[in-house]
């Protein structure tokens, strides 16, 4: 009997210890696994979803707002302005002014010398935006220049979508909005605005673009057209964006001249019509 009774001891004493090494093997298996899915999260997730992914993978948190809910880019009329004079040549549309939703610009036009193959829907402009630009289309030809037109008229849906992408490829709002408007903030939506590009630049839209023949042309002569270069490099906290060569818009001729030579940015020139200076 006793003999039956240590026998049993032993084997309840076995079955506990078995249960824990199988415990503490478990434990380690997870830990090491969570610290490989950690190492090559990026790796794996660059290989399912592509060149996107390369940058690294953005915290959920630079996703949402401080209140935890997810960024509603769409909403741009919280901490701005509704614009003023819509259809003025002189129309502001930034950070701080946003343009209404459902606006549309009358009389578009296409524009000459677009991006070859490229989506027709965006070759519109305003008829002073297309014609001033005809008319720098003939001197830059005469030079032996080939400026090539890209991105004008964007409608708020399709502005929406241009930075719901930025930010997926950016990894945040903030990131992305250095670079690219909100819907309701681009100056695409007013049909006054238009990027540039060349083919020597296979007709990317890129800061490269002020290194090249066309793009140094532009610099010095757009204002001679009613065209500004709309974001200026060093103007970075006065417009709210990066330094973009290629992006130019129509201000007219007189506003255009004043803009180029003294260095403002049209932020700046409205001001200044403000007080009269």
């Amino acid at each position: 009997m006793e003999t039956k009774n240590k026998q049993y001891r032993i084997t309840i004493k076995g079955i506990i210890i078995v249960l824990l090494l199988a415990g503490l093997i478990s434990f380690g298996i997870g830990l090491g696994f969570s610290a490989l899915f950690k190492d090559n999260i990026s790796s794996i997730v660059n290989q399912l979803f592509g060149e996107e992914a390369q940058d690294g993978i953005p915290d959920i948190e630079d996703l949402q707002d401080p209140s935890g809910k997810e960024p509603n880019v769409e909403d741009t009329s919280q901490h701005a302005s509704p614009v003023e004079n819509v259809n003025g040549v002189l129309v502001l549309v930034n950070k701080q002014v946003h343009i209404d939703s459902a606006y549309v610009p009358e009389g578009l036009v296409q524009v000459v010398d677009y991006v070859p193959g490229k989506d027709q829907q965006y070759s519109y402009a305003r008829p002073e935006l297309a014609e001033a630009f005809a008319k720098m289309q003939v001197d830059a030809k005469a030079a032996g220049l080939k400026i090539i037109a890209s991105n004008a008229y964007r409608s708020y849906a399709v502005q929406k979508s241009t930075f719901e992408a930025n930010v997926k490829q950016k990894g945040s709002v903030e990131a992305a909005n250095k670079t690219s408007a909100k819907p309701g903030e681009s100056e695409h939506q007013t049909g006054l605005a238009m990027d540039l590009t060349t083919k020597t630049l296979n007709y990317a839209v890129a800061t490269a673009f002020e290194d090249t023949a066309e793009g140094k042309w532009v610099a010095e002569n757009c204002h001679k057209y009613g065209l500004i270069i709309r974001f200026p490099k060093g103007k970075e906290d006065i417009t709210g964006y990066n330094y973009e060569p290629w992006h130019i818009r129509y201000v007219g001729l007189e506003a255009a001249k004043i803009i180029y030579e003294n260095h403002l940015t049209l932020e700046e020139f409205l001001e200044t019509q403000k007080q009269g200076i």
